[in-house]
This record gives C-alpha cells, structure tokens and sequence, in this order.
C-alpha cells in the first residue's frame, strides 16, 4: 500500500521529517510547505496496516507529532 502523507502548517516553512518504525525514529529528510501551509511527505510504501507515529520538526521550536493509520485497502 503506497501512501502520500499531507498535513497542514503555516505556509512556506522548512522542517525535518521522521517516522516511527519497529520503536526508533527514521529520517524522511527535509520537509518544505506549500504557500497554502500543506505539507507532503516522501510517498511511503507500508506491508502491513496499523499506526505509525510521524514527526515535524523546526528550527527554533518544539516537534510536532502525529500518527499516519494505514488501513488495508477493501
């Protein structure tokens, strides 16, 4: 199952991607938001359905956490 993750920020802004796999943080890499505040993660392709923690992080402030649920397509 391939997925795009999006979520919403203020617009234009730069930060560091991570995901939660097996218990350890994964880098995606740098993040930029579109001037309508969307960001989009690297597309993620997953084996199985089920909860993976992500985190946004800037410079300058605290991360920003969020769960990606993956559901098996029917």
């Amino acid at each position: 199952l391939w997925v795009i993750p999006t979520t919403r920020v203020a617009s234009r802004v730069a930060a560091q991607a991570a995901l939660r796999i097996r218990g350890t943080w994964v880098s995606l890499g740098s993040v930029t938001a579109t001037s309508a505040g969307v960001v989009s993660l690297p597309t993620l392709r997953f084996d199985r359905p089920g909860r993976y923690p992500a985190r946004l992080t800037w410079p300058g402030s605290g991360p920003r956490y969020f769960d990606l649920v993956v559901t098996k397509r029917p």
